[in-house]
């Protein structure tokens, strides 16, 4: 479903947190490879499904 609205949208704003500065927004785009790059790291690091992380 997020995949899907990256497709449809990539430029959209997906996140946005004022309090925190102009700087505090991505689009889904921006989400997206940033949640592939914690993902590829967390496997790297031996996660896998299933595993807790603190």
């Amino acid at each position: 479903l997020f995949e899907e609205q990256v497709d449809r949208s990539p430029d959209a704003p997906a996140l946005s947190a004022p309090e925190a500065g102009a700087d505090a927004r991505l689009t889904y785009r921006e989400l997206d490879e940033r949640a592939n790059r914690l993902a590829r790291w967390l496997v790297a690091a031996g996660v896998a499904p299933g595993d807790r992380v603190a």
